[in-house]
């Protein structure tokens, strides 16, 4: 397993595990399109950052932050 920077490519899998691990939630309610389109976006945003834990080509996991919420949405 390897820690590696969050990067667009994730985005599908992080929505699949964010939809799994969190089910109910408001990001999650919102749909796997929403959710992708999020984490494809997320660590471009100069606010945004995230690490991706990874087996081979698998996402085992993931963290992601913001420094700023409202600039983050904006």
């Amino acid at each position: 397993m390897q820690i590696i920077p969050l990067q667009p490519t994730h985005a599908r899998a992080a929505a699949r595990l964010h939809i799994a691990g969190q089910p109910g939630t408001f990001l999650t309610s919102l749909g796997p399109q929403v959710l992708t389109v999020f984490y494809e976006s997320l660590p471009r945003a100069a606010v945004g950052l995230g690490f991706a834990a990874v087996d081979n080509t698998q996402m085992l996991g993931f963290v992601s932050a913001t420094t700023s919420v409202g600039r983050l949405f904006v």
